[in-house]
């Protein structure tokens, strides 16, 4: 996992490849600070995934705010236009929350109740 941001903790990189898929694993906490650093790399991980399905680790964030949710959903658009699937495979139960309140719950896997 490559540190993205200094200021407040946030990793992100590839925690498993199959045929197919990816798993991307981002810890720490996404905000307007550093959620630009996260873009980057979210769409340069899922520009080398080249059309795989793609599900991000959210287990270890422990914090997003607006900017962070902003850009889960840009990625997902990024992957769908590559031809890839989308989804939160697993998610800390704060991420879990937000997620469910701005409307998201559908991507969570397994959905939220």
């Amino acid at each position: 996992m490559r540190r993205l941001y200094e200021r407040v903790s946030l990793t992100a990189g590839v925690r498993e490849r199959g045929p197919g898929r990816i798993v991307i694993a981002v810890a720490g906490e996404i905000d307007s600070d550093n959620c630009a650093e996260l873009r980057c790399e979210l769409s340069s991980l899922v520009a080398e995934a080249g059309g795989c399905d793609v599900a991000l680790d959210l287990s270890a964030l422990t914090f997003i705010g607006s900017a962070g949710v902003r850009e889960l959903v840009l990625c997902r658009q990024e992957v769908e236009q590559h031809g890839g699937a989308f989804e939160i495979s697993q998610a800390h139960e704060n991420v879990r929350v937000v997620l469910t309140l701005c409307g998201l719950a559908a991507l969570l896997h397994p959905p939220a109740a």
